[in-house]
């Protein structure tokens, strides 16, 4: 399935309501299926979040959110590097215009990050402190550090278990798109909300494979005994 047929999907799945407070809907109810159990602390915030986005929805339309959740997996799985839920958001025409916000195109993105890392810079930090951490202050709905995975896929990396993916981004609905598309890739990292700018975050989600791969607790471990 591609977007424009996952697209039609979630103008079926709305049976009247409005298209952006579906995808609201679907985005917080999926990141919150993600986070819970991935020692991500007091995230009640976001069960509220996927609560109130429900019922802003149509009873029918509430009916239907989980039914969209396989035919995204299933995407991924047929085709794993593409920025599906970017695409399909802009799809579906719900881009803030006035803010500015638009997707960076996946090819262009995969294509920024194939400049931006060398075989011998990925090969160096990974001998020095045994993974590469990847940050990405404007992370959008994850377009970057999906084709950045794939880049380290394409050089023989293992971005699952030698990558560390640090995101951030100030939209809070955007943020979840990043992190749900992170999850679904199997890719270790945290998606911090709020701005880069001010240093100024107010929820911070760890994704499935921190908690999936015990490789990433014992790191995580080591990074705490450090500021002790």
């Amino acid at each position: 399935m591609n977007s424009e047929q996952l697209a039609r999907q979630f103008e079926k799945a709305a049976h009247g309501s409005g298209m952006f407070e579906l995808w609201d809907a679907f985005v917080s109810t999926f990141a919150a299926f993600f986070a819970t159990g991935c020692g991500n602390g007091h995230i009640e915030w976001l069960t509220d979040r996927a609560d109130g986005a429900l019922k802003r929805i149509t009873e029918a339309a509430q009916k239907d959110v989980a039914s969209l959740y396989d035919p995204v997996v299933q995407a991924f799985e047929d085709d794993p590097w593409q920025d599906l839920l970017g695409d399909v958001y802009m799809r579906l025409g719900i881009g803030n215009k006035n803010t500015g916000q638009f997707f960076t195109p996946y090819n262009v993105a995969e294509a920024m990050a194939e400049l931006t890392l060398s075989k011998q810079m990925v090969e160096d930090a990974i001998r020095e402190h045994g993974y590469l951490t990847v940050n990405e202050p404007a992370a959008g709905g994850g377009a970057n550090v999906i084709g950045c995975a794939h880049v380290l896929k394409e050089m023989g990396v293992n971005y699952q278990t030698d990558a560390w993916f640090v995101c951030q981004e100030l939209s809070e609905l955007t943020a979840l798109t990043c992190y749900v598309q992170m999850s679904i890739l199997g890719m270790a990292g945290v998606v911090q909300i709020g701005d880069t700018l001010k240093m100024d975050y107010h929820h911070s989600l760890y994704t499935p494979m921190c908690v999936m791969d015990e490789r990433w607790a014992w790191r995580s471990l080591g990074k705490v005994m450090m500021r002790l």
